[in-house]
């Protein structure tokens, strides 16, 4: 297997694992726990006319951004000791009455910046809320988001808290795996680029500043493994980027373009539409490219000195 497809392999193989360990993770995981409870029946939505709406959560209305939108229940009246409620909001202020005395408010202060983060709203409430009245006024600025309530849960306050984090716990493994998947293609691309396991790329740079001239199997070496001794191991590698690099050619029938003979390599430039190329032959559009970057193969050192050359012209 090739190394890209190799790396192209190893990184599907991770999100598929990722994907995996997060669906079986909401399976495990219960909907509802001991000392916590739904509380998403017998709603009530205040209309602008004055008539009430009795909707069960979540619950998406037609709302204008900007405007409120408020929503009423009736607490139970056998309630949780150190009970609270939680619920999510995205981009939505918030604010929660007991019998019109607020008890809490999301922002609590001004935010920087325009955007209001998504948040999950944990409310303690009062310990003699029982039968009494409770308020969830939610306002958004974007037409998206506005009218939106989701699900609401009532219970013990600490169980909340066990609660919720529960059910997020899939969504942060999703995205620890996900870093994870990420610093190992990052890792394996510093390897494979430090012990030049993609060297034909390298190879064909090179054979590309020579602009048609001859790269000798020891000039190669020099460039492409710095500091390796000249022996047989390396002459492999070399090999090995000769053959990648006909293997290509030849998938795309474009044979004539590199040729190889007796330790030497080269392409044929005049089968080559190459920028590099047309700045040296004085195209204007090569010319303005290349003075907005100023540019010429930076992730190879030995291209330094065809760089000053460039830049002097």
């Amino acid at each position: 297997m090739g190394e890209k497809k190799f790396a192209g392999a190893l990184a599907l193989a991770m999100i598929v694992f990722a994907v995996i360990m997060e669906i079986y993770s909401y399976k495990v995981i219960p909907d509802i726990e001991v000392g916590v409870s739904s509380f998403n029946d017998n709603w009530t939505i205040k209309e602008e006319n004055g008539e009430s709406v009795q909707v069960t959560l979540p619950v998406k209305r037609q709302v204008p951004a900007g405007q409120e939108l408020v929503l009423e229940n009736r607490i139970p009246d056998k309630f949780y000791m150190n009970g609270g409620i939680v619920f999510r909001s995205r981009q939505q202020e918030v604010e929660v009455y007991m019998e019109e005395e607020l008890l809490y408010k999301y922002p609590e202060k001004e935010l920087i910046g325009k955007s209001l983060p998504g948040n999950w709203n944990f409310v303690m409430l009062p310990k003699d809320c029982e039968g009494k009245t409770l308020t969830v006024k939610i306002r958004s600025p974007y037409q998206k988001f506005s009218g939106q309530m989701g699900e609401v849960y009532y219970g013990n306050y600490s169980e909340l808290l066990d609660f919720i984090i529960k059910k997020q716990t899939p969504i942060f493994r999703m995205g620890i795996l996900i870093g994870i998947a990420g610093v190992v293609i990052e890792v394996l691309a510093v390897i494979l680029r430090k012990y030049r396991i993609y060297s034909y790329q390298e190879l064909l740079a090179l054979c590309v500043d020579r602009r048609g001239g001859s790269l000798t199997i020891w000039e190669a070496v020099d460039k492409l493994w710095e500091g390796r001794e000249y022996d047989d191991r390396v002459k492999n590698l070399y090999r090995k980027a000769i053959m990648n690099l006909r293997q290509i050619f030849a998938e795309y029938r474009l044979e004539d373009v590199f040729s190889n003979n007796r330790g030497e390599c080269s392409i044929d430039c005049r089968k080559v539409d190459c920028d590099y190329y047309r700045l040296l032959e004085g195209d204007e559009t090569a010319r303005r490219a290349w003075l907005l970057t100023k540019e010429y193969m930076g992730e190879y050192s030995w291209a330094e000195e065809t760089q000053a050359v460039l830049l002097s012209l």
